[in-house]
């Protein structure tokens, strides 16, 4: 078999043909190489004229830095040699010899030389690691190193060699490689600390109600009734907002009957004559006596405000007292007597609250302004009827 092995200088190409010379010794087989000081029991020297022919049958030799030989070497467009030593190779099978060539690059070596290779070890090591990449080939690989070559490899294996190796031999390479980390790998290890970290953050550190623990844990609590809620938590903005505390809804569930809020709420109810029922609505239920409207209490019913005293016109007493009209046609007891005044000269208020008139086309405007005539006509007319109410006419 003819071994090419290959590799950029510190890859472990020597340690690895040492390691191949052992086992073959402790098979049996003779071995002749030139590796410098093989300190090895039975390694022998390369014949007269390095040439391998001469070596018994059976034998393995190794040339190591095999481009320094001159009929190993590159010869240019040179397809074939003339020299013995190479054409022999073509049969040294029959002979049942194993060559092995060891150089950095397939291309330092005769074209002849690498068409008869059987077996192609590269060896690559990155980054200074104690071991290196060991690809083969049952061809010669002419770019070992290139992604395409690599794909194509038979096998992908690791070498490490035993640090004993290297006192069997002297290398002819002082070994200066250093372990070197890539920078990437500083980014990628600075890039999952920082996502740790932020996950940390945001299970034990964070108020999420979705990602915190301590927040998980709460909302299960208010969930199974352990807690009593006293926080709401918006989704969209994922942040938990403090609610006041309802009585009318608060005061209707069976657990909380018995709380002072409660107890004084139910209290003021009693006092004002209400009553108050459950129902879907939450709607309260007051006691109302039409003879006397004056005496109900609102005071703790909620209202929703939907209009104010508007000033709509102005009437005179018999004592000659003039008092504004609101648009219910109430008189408005506080109304500062000059607001009548500029409004019996004909100044009017802009209402803010009125909704703009739509107009549709040309003919619908007309309709439109009639029908908003009533409306105003009629508070003019409230305005009529209180002042012959005052007056005692009617």
């Amino acid at each position: 078999m003819l071994i090419l092995i290959t590799g950029k200088p510190g890859s472990f190409k020597t340690a690895k043909c040492a390691s191949l010379a052992i086992d073959y010794l402790k098979a049996g087989r003779r071995v002749f190489t030139n590796i410098d000081e093989f300190n090895y029991e039975g390694v022998e020297k390369l014949p007269e004229n390095d040439d391998w022919t001469n070596t018994p049958i059976g034998s393995v030799v190794i040339y190591d830095e095999a481009q320094q030989f001159e009929f190993l070497q590159y010869k240019g467009r040179e397809k074939l040699s003339s020299d013995h030593r190479v054409k022999e190779l073509e049969v040294h099978r029959h002979t049942g010899h194993d060559i092995i060539l060891i150089t950095q690059s397939p291309s330092f070596l005769h074209n002849h030389v690498l068409s008869l290779v059987g077996e192609h070890y590269h060896l690559h090591r990155a980054y200074g690691r104690s071991y290196a990449d060991v690809f083969l080939w049952r061809y010669t690989a002419h770019s070992p190193d290139s992604t395409g070559a690599k794909n194509k490899a038979e096998s992908h294996t690791k070498f490490k060699p035993d640090a004993k190796i290297f006192d069997k031999y002297k290398s002819t390479e002082v070994d200066t490689h250093k372990l070197k980390i890539p920078p990437l790998y500083f980014k990628l290890g600075g890039f999952l600390a920082c996502v740790l970290l932020l996950i940390g953050y945001m299970v034990f550190g964070s108020d999420n109600p979705f990602l915190s623990a301590s927040k998980i844990k709460e909302n299960a609590e208010y969930a199974t009734g352990k807690k009593d809620a006293e926080t709401t938590v918006v989704g969209s903005q994922a942040a938990s907002v403090t609610t006041a505390f309802d009585p009318n809804i608060e005061c209707r569930k069976g657990v909380n009957v018995e709380r002072p809020e409660c107890i004084a709420w139910f209290d003021g109810l009693s006092k004002s004559g209400a009553s108050v029922q459950s129902n879907e609505s939450n709607a309260f239920v007051v006691s109302y006596n039409p003879n006397q409207p004056y005496d109900v209490d609102l005071s703790n019913v909620p209202l929703q405000i939907v209009d104010y005293p508007r000033l709509t016109g102005c009437a005179k007493k018999p004592t000659g007292e003039v008092v504004g009209i609101d648009q219910q046609g109430n008189i408005m007891p506080n109304l500062d007597k000059n607001a009548c005044l500029k409004w019996l000269k004909g100044e009017r208020l802009f209402d803010y609250t009125k909704q703009p008139t739509q107009v549709n086309n040309n003919a619908s405007v007309p309709n439109q302004a009639n029908n908003s005539q009533p409306s105003e006509l009629s508070i003019q007319e409230l305005a009529k009827i209180e002042q012959a109410k005052i007056e005692g006419l009617i």
